[in-house]
């Protein structure tokens, strides 16, 4: 996302979408599916394509302003991404470092 900007958040957006999709499909198979799970997951749906977009308008201000480097955002990030011992793209540590 962070180097593909809008088309990778698009990408990332129309991801979530086949994934919620799949898991509809899935929990309906196995006769598990209620309109209460439906409301669920599209609200997460939606607050995550939010949080995706204000987190895209953050960064991108931070490079406008020179505050932060495309090239060391993306260090950082691989860094983070790894401390589990797996590149997976997610993050489970604590947000503020102790």
């Amino acid at each position: 996302m962070l180097l593909l900007g809008n088309f990778g958040q698009q990408l990332d957006i129309h991801e979530v979408s086949r994934e919620l999709d799949a898991l509809r499909s899935k929990m309906r198979a196995d006769g598990r599916f209620d309109q209460e799970v439906s409301d669920y997951l599209s609200k997460l749906a939606g607050e995550n394509a939010e949080l995706k977009l204000y987190l895209a308008a953050l960064i991108q201000l931070l490079i406008a302003k020179n505050i932060v480097v495309p090239d060391e955002l993306k260090t950082v990030v691989e860094k983070l991404d790894s401390t589990d011992g797996k590149a997976n793209k997610r993050f489970d540590g604590d947000i503020v470092p102790h």
